[in-house]
């Protein structure tokens, strides 16, 4: 994975912090001014608040991978957010009917309630000078029949040029301490409703949300907004290299007919041996994305010299050896997938010593060329060659059992053993939406970091 250089990582460190202090400093301003409307001095506690949102922030902006399942990022920073504002619900609602809504507190209103909850609040014009809206009064409001759950709210618009969704909190609430609660006429209305919160058995009262609430929920609806961002620059990515995938492997099935399909079945096979060795889905991914690109360096070798029937000269060997570097320096200008180049360069090297193109010994070959090494040299067997026929599959697993722990890492043997029926299953087939798959998750890691350094910026603008 390409990594950040010290000046980018120091840059980026600036504009974290100059972003949060800018946050803080919105955030204390909002609650002075609170407090003026109120005629109520500030309070010492306002500026924890504050420092609350910005630990919260940057824990966020640590663990966020922002080219990861949208669903996932979503639901991580409504948690983050939920409690405080103190409402009963925070809910993503998208625009487009075909994503998920993510709720996170108690379920008030059905998928198809939020829907209609937001498209009223897209009609109230006063988010777009604000940009929020507050309705601290829905009891009393032409909404009030359609959605009693609902006493009052603060909704967010989230942003990618136009609104993507709305970012919503519902009934602002507290408990109350149980002395109080038991004292007579308790306030009531849209101001003071008393609910009983099932959860926390107890009663709870709907209290108004404030600026400190808008300026506390505003830096996460702004999250939403540059993960649907990032989300579409990746998808964008993701096609782009969806194509170049497909072409590259296509001409080199073209090349030689004799080895059509042979790097998506390496591909396949190499993740049911990623699968035996327990390996996470993240890395079967990247397995099957290197498999398919791991004869990529085969374009740069002269064509008489694959499809040759009589054994190979000294010196076309050394040629045909070169498609490992070759296959190298193809894909080395792809940072999103530069994690998966030690497959392509290291996939012929032996588990002794003497392979190549860097004669590594054990286990200073890595795993994923290791994985590859043993599903290359199966297919390579069991399939027919110009020069020989097809091996059978009982002889191919003879050799590799043989062959272990001098050319091929015994664990990975034993791997192929335990899988073996499923991988003589495997035959030729397209490239299809596996490929998809397998680039979510390399272009996720390649793109990662960076993603979140864009963030930053993004998010002071």
């Amino acid at each position: 994975m390409a990594r950040l250089q010290p000046d980018a990582i120091r840059e980026e460190r600036l504009r974290l912090e100059k972003w949060l202090s800018a946050v803080f400093d919105r955030l204390r301003l909002a609650g002075q001014r609170e407090c003026r409307h109120r005629a109520e001095p500030a309070k010492p506690a306002m500026t924890s608040d504050p420092w609350e949102v910005i630990v919260r922030l940057e824990q966020l902006m640590r663990v966020q991978k922002t080219h990861k399942d949208p669903v996932k990022n979503r639901r991580r920073v409504l948690r983050s957010a939920a409690d405080l504002v103190a409402a009963q619900t925070l809910v993503f609602v998208p625009v487009n009917a075909a994503e998920l809504v993510i709720c996170v507190g108690e379920k008030l209103l059905s998928p198809w309630d939020s829907s209609q909850l937001t498209t009223l609040i897209s009609k109230c014009l006063d988010w777009e000078e604000a940009g929020y809206l507050v309705r601290n009064e829905v009891a009393t409001s032409s909404w009030a029949a359609r959605f009693p759950q609902v006493a009052n709210l603060l909704a967010f618009p989230v942003l990618d040029g136009v609104p993507v969704g709305w970012l919503i909190a519902i009934n602002k609430s507290s408990i109350p301490d149980p002395t109080a609660a038991q004292q007579a006429n308790p306030p009531r209305g849209p101001e003071g409703a008393l609910r009983e919160d099932p959860a926390q058995g107890s009663t709870r009262q709907v209290t108004p949300f404030r600026r400190t609430d808008a300026a506390m929920l505003a830096p996460f609806a702004s999250l939403l907004g540059y993960h649907a961002r990032a989300f579409q620059s990746y998808s964008h990515l993701r096609e782009l290299l969806v194509g170049l995938t497909r072409s590259l492997t296509a001409a080199i099935d073209a090349k030689d007919s004799y080895t059509y399909g042979h790097s998506e079945r390496v591909a396949r096979i190499a993740v049911e041996l990623g699968g035996e060795l327990r390996l996470p889905d993240d890395e079967l991914s990247d397995i099957y994305l290197a498999g398919l690109l791991h004869d990529i360096g085969k374009i740069g070798i002269r064509d008489e010299v694959p499809g040759k029937r009589a054994p190979l000269s000294d010196k076309e060997f050394e040629h045909i050896k070169d498609h490992v570097k070759i296959g190298y320096r193809i894909l080395s200008g792809l940072n999103a997938i530069s994690h998966l180049l030690p497959g392509v360069l290291h996939h012929h090297e032996r588990y002794d010593g003497r392979g190549y193109p860097e004669g590594l010994k054990g286990n200073a070959t890595p795993l994923l060329a290791r994985i590859l090494a043993v599903a290359d040299s199966y297919d390579a067997m069991s399939t027919s060659r110009p020069y020989r026929d097809a091996l059978p599959c009982q002889r191919v697993e003879q050799i590799l059992l043989e062959g272990a722990n001098t050319q091929w890492e015994k664990a990975v043997v034993d791997a192929f053993v335990r899988c073996k029926e499923r991988v003589h299953a495997i035959r030729q087939r397209g490239v299809g939406e596996s490929l998809c798959g397998a680039l979510d998750d390399a272009l996720r890691k390649g793109t990662g970091r960076r993603a979140r350094s864009s963030m930053v910026s993004i998010l002071i603008n």
